[in-house]
């Protein structure tokens, strides 16, 4: 490789560091620790079989196959015969701290010292063979020694370690690279194993990145609370603080029948409160996430999430905050209150997991079903509290009018506005999002509670006082705007115990809207079937099952397999390649049809009804411990084809 197509190389992880996001024992020993940045290959001449595997199941066209860059590289520098395709090889860019410099200059990385602290380490047979590649004399490659010879437009200086030789333009960079301590010493002893069954690992070190680590932080805070306010400001500031100590960066990628990636963020074990605040918050208790007890099904989506929700609410509801600003099936004037609800459910659960199907029969039960199962360590104090909520949002049942107002409900009012200035952040919470379910009626107390003697009632006050008033106006605008997906405004009553299914008590949440909002009943009605305004939910020991839709065997099932303890969804053989990726240890998993949710057309949808198979899920997983994040992503063949086919991949 050239030495401009090696600095291209280079540069490119670089980019990828700045705006992201073993192999057989010793591969990942190529890589320093230190190092800004690194490749390591497992096997090339494994990898270039699979890759052109996966290229040509994948339907991607021949100017995609990975051989083609191996071949380049052994070309460009002279090298195909002397190289042994069967180990390990890697192309790396050196600490800058070895030579005094700064990789970095004006945003971008600067060329000329990324050749300097560029290194190849290139695996071979024969060392005499070798090093004849770059007129070095028979007999002077020898360990711990560098010596002088002369590549193709790059590498000048060389030295040997066990099987692979190791060079680059600068003899301190070399011999500095050649004693380094190897990345694979900073991982536990798990996440080595994950990585040796990777075949490829790139490591990047955030602390030799400089200032360029500090500014992509500092961007990300600034999306978190540009959708955040309060206290979320605050979580999202911790959050980054968390991840500014960030000790590396490793990606693992893995070619089988699919695509398999795995991002991992690693700590110090010396860590500082943020950090420690950031992993402590972000793991939330024992366990790891499945997707036990769902039916399994024509799943075109699926969650779940294991933890204690009071832990990371705040957390959970910087992150959600960003979804919320998404055009949904309701009207943007609700989407806070909609945020406000799902921490509100979240801060009380152990653990969830959802799917969404594509249900068999269209036309007596719409398109799709969404069946949950949510852990609670009280079913009964849960449903109380839903009922809470149902009611502050029900415009019938709970009246604060000024001429007869309920005492029940004025009395809850008042206790809510004393709740704002609560000691407890979830408390505090939970009063803002009730109060703001309630809305235009909630605003006479408000006004009283901006005069509190107690600064943060005044504050939540007047944040829920223009909240309302700004929703209030942003409803006059979506009244005069006609779009083509209805955006609506629904109500909720909480009917207990209103049926029964296979001699369980179900509990009933009744959606309504306005007679003015038909368009939106006429598209809920086929999303869902006739049943869309009825919500679900019934107990099993400690598990609350909810079904959303018409499909009323899905609860059934769903309530047998809790109660039998069989797993359904959660050992399904189409997931079995992504438990294989993904870390046992997992906090939340999400898994998505990309070709179903993708459909464009009545053609594709018809076509996609008509396969047998079930769909294949494109998968997330996200797992959390003491001294690391990780992220796992498992894409199926039949999934590569539909991004390839949305990217205009020929």
């Amino acid at each position: 490789m050239s030495g401009r197509i090696l600095a291209l190389s280079t540069a490119a992880l670089l980019a990828w560091a700045t705006v992201a996001t073993a192999a057989p024992p010793g591969a990942l020993d190529l890589i320093p620790e230190d190092a800004a940045a690194g490749l390591a290959i497992r096997n090339l001449d494994d990898l270039i079989k699979k890759g052109d595997k996966f290229v040509d199941d994948g339907g991607f066209g021949k100017d995609m196959r990975p051989s083609q860059l191996f071949t380049l590289f052994y070309t460009s520098q002279g090298i195909s015969d002397a190289v042994d395709q069967n180990a390990g090889a890697a192309i790396l860019v050196a600490n800058p701290e070895i030579l005094g410099v700064e990789l970095f200059k004006n945003n971008g990385p600067d060329f000329d010292v990324l050749l300097r602290l560029s290194v190849a380490v290139v695996p071979f047979t024969d060392a005499d063979k070798i090093g004849a590649c770059f007129e070095i004399k028979k007999g002077s490659l020898q360990p711990g020694k560098v010596v002088k010879g002369k590549g193709k437009d790059f590498g000048t200086f060389f030295t040997v370690r066990d099987k692979h030789l190791i060079y680059g333009n600068e003899e301190k960079v070399v011999a500095a690279v050649a004693k380094a301590k190897p990345v694979g010493s900073a991982l536990t002893a798990d996440r080595r194993k994950a990585l040796n069954e990777a075949d490829a690992v790139l490591h990047l070190n955030p602390q030799a990145l400089g200032d360029q680590w500090a500014l992509f932080l500092k961007e990300l805070e600034g999306q978190f609370v540009g959708a955040a306010g309060g206290d979320e400001q605050k979580v999202a500031h911790e959050l980054v603080e968390g991840l500014a100590e960030a000790r590396y960066v490793v990606f693992g990628l893995r070619v089988d029948d699919g695509l398999g990636v795995s991002v991992g963020i690693g700590f110090p074990k010396n860590k500082n409160e943020a950090t420690k605040k950031l992993l402590t918050t972000l793991e939330t208790g024992p366990g790891a996430s499945d997707l036990n007890g769902l039916p399994e099904g024509r799943v075109v989506a699926a969650q779940a999430t294991k933890g204690d929700g009071a832990r990371n609410t705040a957390i959970v509801k910087v992150f959600f905050q960003g979804f919320a600003q998404t055009k949904l099936l309701l009207s943007a004037s609700e989407r806070t209150n909609f945020a406000g609800v799902f921490a509100e459910v979240w801060q009380r659960l152990k653990g969830s997991r959802f799917a969404v199907y594509h249900n068999a029969d269209e036309t007596k039960h719409g398109l799709f079903s969404v069946l949950a199962i949510l852990d609670t360590d009280d079913p009964e104090q849960f449903l109380k509290e839903m009922r809470k909520l149902a009611h502050f949002a029900d415009g019938e049942s709970f009246d604060l009018s000024a001429k007869n107002p309920r005492k029940d409900d004025v009395a809850a009012v008042e206790q809510l506005i004393r709740d704002l200035g609560s000691d407890k952040y979830e408390v505090r919470e939970s009063a803002s999002t009730k109060l703001g379910i309630i809305g235009d009626a909630a605003l006479p107390y408000l006004e009283k509670a901006l005069k509190s003697d107690d600064a943060e009632v005044s504050r939540r006050a007047q944040a829920l006082k223009t909240s309302i008033e700004d929703s209030a106006e942003l409803r006059k605008k979506e009244l005069l705007v006609k779009e083509a997906i209805p955006r609506v405004r629904p109500t909720f009553v909480f009917v207990p115990k209103a049926e029964t299914a296979d001699g369980h008590k179900i509990d009933v949440v009744g959606v309504k809207v306005a007679d003015k909002e038909f368009a939106a009943v006429k598209q809920f009605t086929e999303l869902f079937g006739p049943e869309w305004n009825k919500i679900r939910l019934a107990v099993q020991g400690k598990q609350v099952v909810v079904l959303l839709g018409s499909d009323q065997e899905l609860l059934k099932a769903a309530l047998k397999n809790v109660k039998d303890g069989k797993k359904g969804l959660g050992e399904a053989k189409h997931l079995a390649a992504f438990a294989k990726q993904a870390d046992p240890a997992r906090k939340v998993e999400f898994h998505a049809a990309l070709q179903a949710l993708t459909v464009e057309t009545e053609a594709e949808w018809k076509a996609l009804k008509q396969a047998d198979a079930k769909p294949s899920l494109t998968s997330f997983a996200l797992t959390v411990d003491a001294e690391r994040l990780q992220l796992d992503v498992w894409i199926p063949i039949a999934e590569a084809k539909v991004i390839a086919k949305k990217a205009g991949v020929p």
